[in-house]
């Protein structure tokens, strides 16, 4: 055997001392680190047959739609309603940490403790999942949303802000300035969630709307696909922008002419019918 090949020889394997030595530092630390989690301080939570209202997000986040675990844990989300604002914005603002990210490696390191520990980005989709549910009655977290869409691009939390948003509905009107900048920046990260939100806000056609067909025009096939469904949200609402939608129907994606031809059914029926849509 060459020196080279000595060189590359496998190492010894580990001895089963020395593996249970690990094993139960590994073993050791996650106590330890889960603890620290365990105890640190959290504002009461708002609590519905037992469990608390983070107990009923995951609850809802880990089950399909159409089980009964979902269906009873969007209820009881539905029955704490305003209630959890202050949890979901909690949620919601959850930062990445280098504790979080260690904590979740030694979990998965090991097979004798089972937790079911989320990291934080976890943590901020559930919250956004929470908002889902919430919908209008989530109306109170308005204005700290909106604060957290003007710290800029680069903070962790803006995506879900926009999304949770949205998902408030009409009753988020007072966002839409702030989502129009985010839609206008071609180079702005959040744009295609900022567009998707501003449809289902339906709120300021004299704004949007305008800002909606420009993005028609975008590079960015996604970014078209989903100006066009935001003008499909709006409705009849929409019809200025119907001179513009007409080109999206020979769109080069599939997709983006399949949603203009329904988009433009539903905000000008007999522009429709002139273009050729049966």
């Amino acid at each position: 055997m060459s020196t080279a090949e000595q060189g590359r020889s496998a190492p010894p394997p580990i001895t089963p001392a020395k593996f249970w030595l690990r094993s139960a530092l590994v073993i050791v630390a996650v106590g330890i680190l889960l603890a620290l989690v365990w105890m640190s301080p959290r504002h009461e939570e708002p609590v519905y047959q037992g469990k608390t209202m983070r107990e009923w997000i995951e609850a809802y986040c880990v089950s399909r739609p159409g089980m009964d675990a979902h269906t009873q844990a969007e209820a009881a989300l539905r029955k704490i309603g305003a209630n959890g604002i202050p949890v979901l914005l909690k949620m919601i603002q959850t930062p990445d940490s280098s504790f979080r990210t260690t904590l979740k490696d030694l979990i998965r390191k090991q097979s004798l403790i089972e937790a079911n520990y989320r990291d934080a980005k976890d943590i901020r989709f559930m919250a956004s999942a929470g908002f889902r549910v919430l919908g209008e009655d989530a109306k109170g977290a308005v204005p700290e949303l909106i604060t957290l869409l003007k710290r800029g691009s680069s903070t962790v939390e803006r995506e879900e802000a926009i999304e949770a948003l949205g998902y408030i509905g009409p009753s988020a009107q007072a966002a839409v300035p702030a989502l129009l900048a985010i839609a206008s920046d071609a180079k702005d990260p959040g744009r295609y969630d900022a567009i998707n939100s501003l449809g289902l806000i339906r709120s300021s056609a004299e704004t949007v709307v305008p800002c909606l067909e420009r993005c028609l025009r975008d590079p960015d096939r996604f970014i078209r696909y989903k100006a066009v469904t935001a003008l499909k949200e709006f409705g009849e609402a929409a019809k200025s922008s119907v001179p513009s939608l007409i080109p999206s129907l020979t769109d080069p994606s599939n997709t983006v002419r399949e949603q203009a031809t329904n988009a433009l059914k539903l905000i000008d029926r007999e522009a429709a019918t002139k273009a050729g849509i049966p």
